[in-house]
C-alpha cells in the first residue's frame, strides 16, 4: 500500500512527501492559506464576526468585494450569507470525521468525535472559556486537513516514481561525484549556488572541486528557472526566457513507399529541449529547441561568463584563467561537456513543483 500527498487548497500533486513539504513553505501557498482562513473566519460555521457586524469590517467588505464584485450592504448581506454557507467545503467536500478525531493506540479513529471535546485533551482548556480561541483552533484544524490529503493506492504508481528516481540517480551519479540529495538540493532552491552567478567569486561556497557540475550549475542560474530570483541582483542578464528539458509525447506516422494503403501512428514520450517566456510566472506554452542549438548557447554562455569574470577581476586568478582556457576549448563530443548537459537535464527538468518553488520562495 503506497500513499500520495496533495495540497487541495493549491490544487497541487507532487510526486514527493519532500515536494509537498517544500510546497506548504511557498509563498503562493502560505497567500492562497491565509485567504481561505479569512473566509472560513467570516463565513463558516466558526465564525468570529457574526453577519450583523459584517459592515464594520473592511477586510470582509473586500473579500466580497474582490469576489462578487459588488458592495457589501445591508440590503445584500443576507443573500450573500447564504450564497458563503459551503465555504467549508471549498476545495474539496469538509468531513468532520477526517477532521476532528481522537488517537487510540497510535492510530486515528474513524468516527466523529465532538470538536469540544478534542480542544479540551489538547489544550486543556473548555470550549466555553474563550469562544474565538476554540473557533480559530477548529479552523486551523480544517486548514491542516485540506492543505496535506493523504491518499491510500497500491497501483503501482508509487513503485514506478521510485524507479524512475533510481534510474535518473544512477544516470547522474555517472556524471558527478556528488551525492544525489545535494545535487536535487540545488535543482529545489535548498542549496545557495551564489558563487555560480556572474559575480559569486566574491562569495564563499563549498567547493565541489568537480567542473561539470560547476558549469551546469552557472547555466540552471543563468537559463533554468533559478534564474527567476536573481535576474534582478546581478548584471549579467542574457535571456527573457527560461527553459527547461521537458517531457513530451511526439506523433509519427509510418508509411510504406510505394504501397497504399499502410499508415500507422505512433505517439511516444522524449525529453527535448524548450524555452518559455518570463509571463507572469506562466510558462506552459513552450517552444521546441534543436539539441544543437541549446548546446552553442550554453557553451557561449559559459565562455562569455568567464570573460566577464576576467574583466572584473582585478588580481590575477590561476583558476579563473584555468577554467577559461577549459571552456574556451571544450568541445561537444566530449566527455566533460556530456556530463555537463546531463546534469542540466537533471537541473532544469519541467516539473510543475520545482518551478513553483522557484518562482515563490
Amino acid at each position: 500500500m503506497n500513499t500520495s500527498y496533495f495540497c487541495a487548497i493549491c490544487d497541487t500533486k507532487p510526486d514527493q512527501i519532500s515536494h509537498h513539504k517544500s510546497h506548504l513553505q511557498t509563498q503562493k501557498h502560505k497567500e492562497n492559506r491565509e485567504e481561505y482562513k479569512k473566509e472560513l473566519k467570516y463565513f463558516s460555521i466558526y465564525k468570529l464576526v457574526h453577519p450583523s457586524d459584517w459592515l464594520n469590517h473592511s477586510e470582509i467588505k473586500e473579500i466580497i468585494l474582490k469576489e462578487y464584485n459588488k458592495v457589501l450592504t445591508t440590503e445584500n448581506r443576507h443573500s450573500i450569507l447564504i450564497e458563503k454557507l459551503d465555504v467549508i467545503d471549498k476545495f474539496i467536500k469538509f468531513k468532520p470525521e477526517k477532521v476532528f478525531f481522537h488517537i487510540v493506540d497510535g492510530k486515528r479513529t474513524t468516527s466523529f468525535i465532538e470538536p469540544s471535546y478534542i480542544y479540551k485533551l489538547e489544550t486543556g482548556l473548555s470550549h466555553n472559556s474563550d469562544h474565538n480561541a476554540y473557533f480559530e483552533w477548529c479552523i486551523e484544524k480544517i486548514l491542516k486537513s485540506k492543505e496535506t490529503i493523504c491518499k491510500k493506492y497500491n497501483d503501482g504508481s508509487s513503485n514506478m516514481l521510485r524507479r524512475n528516481e533510481n534510474i535518473q540517480i544512477k544516470n547522474i551519479a555517472s556524471c558527478t561525484c556528488v551525492k544525489y540529495d545535494i545535487l536535487n538540493n540545488i535543482r529545489m532552491n535548498k542549496q545557495d549556488i551564489n558563487y555560480f552567478t556572474p559575480k559569486g567569486f566574491e562569495l564563499d561556497f563549498l567547493d565541489f572541486n568537480d567542473n561539470a557540475l560547476k558549469y551546469a550549475c552557472i547555466l540552471f542560474n543563468a537559463f533554468g528557472v533559478s534564474h527567476l530570483n536573481k535576474k534582478n541582483k546581478y548584471d549579467l542578464d542574457h535571456t527573457n526566457d527560461i527553459y527547461f528539458h521537458k517531457l513530451v509525447s511526439i506523433e509519427s506516422t509510418s508509411v510504406i513507399v510505394n504501397v497504399e494503403g499502410y499508415e500507422k501512428k505512433m505517439i511516444l514520450p522524449k525529453k527535448v529541449w524548450v524555452k518559455s517566456p518570463i509571463l507572469n510566472n506562466n510558462f506552459e506554452k513552450c517552444i521546441y529547441i534543436e539539441d544543437e542549438t541549446i548546446k552553442i548557447k550554453f557553451r557561449n554562455y559559459l565562455i562569455d561568463f568567464y570573460s566577464e569574470r576576467k574583466e572584473n577581476t582585478h588580481k590575477y586568478n590561476h583558476e579563473l584563467e584555468k577554467d577559461i582556457e577549459i571552456v574556451s576549448n571544450m568541445l561537444f563530443d566530449s566527455d566533460l561537456f556530456k556530463n555537463i548537459m546531463k546534469l542540466c537535464e537533471f537541473f532544469f527538468e519541467y516539473k510543475k513543483e520545482i518551478i513553483e518553488i522557484h518562482i515563490h520562495l
